[in-house]
């Protein structure tokens, strides 16, 4: 569900329309993973993967259509139809005894059938990104991108770029443990990205998982209510208040942070880059240590104040 402009980031009004350029959402089964450069859940620049590092929201997730069978349905029924239509009256043969000689039609619906059914697949091949009629494949793989640092220079100044081979990654099992330290238990824990940068969809890290990956993000309801994206970059934490945020309870969307800057990773580049976010964009607020105890504390008036 998008709550802020795909195209400028702008928050969307009470009749889902950008105010500002008049972007509206496109339909859920439309290919428009290419077409974002915001995310729809808390209006921040995608990054070059097409995926909010912010708030774990990815456009391609939700805007590739599946395949339901559609196309087969119907070259089933218009073969059915070619079958059974009935032959003309006109030219019609009789044998010696006067009755009308069954004409044989197949040699001429079996072509007819054969070339609907060809016609039919390359229409439902293109439609469905397979194949592409009018030139190359559209994809997520193939569009080209910005750099991270283009990307990233929308939402502030990047002051320093360090590669993921340089930073002690934790394992799963270590993250896990890290997680569960601080008071975030039975929660889905998932991991994006693998060590070389290398996209992995959502996957859910094992307790005692030896593969490390570059950053673990997970999803903690308060008792409160308030919804949180808890991200551990590195070995840096962050909490999202997503709700808060999505419901427009700040000017701007806030990050809960332990550092004094705002760490950030990149699967393309597979590294990790330091960003001065601007004012108008984000807001860093700091806390010394994020943990249950810390967020089942933090309204949306406590965390203003911080």
């Amino acid at each position: 569900m998008h709550r802020f402009c795909g195209s400028c980031g702008n928050p969307l009004g009470s009749d889902n329309r950008c105010p500002k350029c008049g972007w509206t959402p496109p339909p859920e089964t439309a290919p428009v993973a290419a077409k974002l450069r915001y995310c729809g859940a808390c209006g921040r620049p995608l990054g070059s993967d097409a995926h909010c590092h912010f708030c774990g929201w990815t456009a391609a997730a939700v805007n590739e259509p599946a395949d339901d069978g559609q196309p087969a349905k119907k070259k089933s029924a218009k073969q059915k139809r070619a079958k059974s239509k009935p032959a003309g009256k006109k030219g019609a043969a009789r044998n010696h005894d006067g009755k009308k000689k069954k004409k044989n039609i197949l040699p001429v619906i079996i072509p007819v059938a054969v070339v609907v059914i060809a016609i039919l697949t390359v229409v439902a091949l293109n439609l469905f990104g397979v194949i592409n009629l009018f030139g190359k494949k559209k994809s997520v793989d193939n569009i080209e991108r910005l750099s991270a640092k283009e990307y990233l220079s929308e939402i502030g100044k990047v002051t320093d770029k360090t590669s993921a081979k340089k930073v002690e990654l934790l394992t799963e099992a270590e993250a896990y443990k890290e997680f569960s330290k601080r008071g975030f238990d039975d929660i889905s824990i998932v991991a994006y990205y693998d060590i070389k940068g290398n996209s992995i969809g959502t996957q859910e890290i094992s307790s005692r998982g030896k593969d490390k990956h570059p950053s673990y993000h997970a999803l903690y309801s308060s008792p409160s209510g308030v919804v949180w994206n808890i991200s551990l970059a590195g070995d840096i934490f962050y909490a999202v208040p997503l709700s808060l945020n999505n419901e427009g309870a700040f000017d701007v969307p806030y990050t809960i942070t332990e550092a004094k800057y705002y760490w950030v990773y990149d699967g393309v580049e597979n590294a990790f880059f330091t960003v001065d976010l601007d004012d108008d964009v984000a807001v860093l607020k700091r806390v010394n240590k994020i943990d249950a105890d810390t967020i089942d504390e933090l309204d949306a008036k406590e965390i203003d104040e911080l």
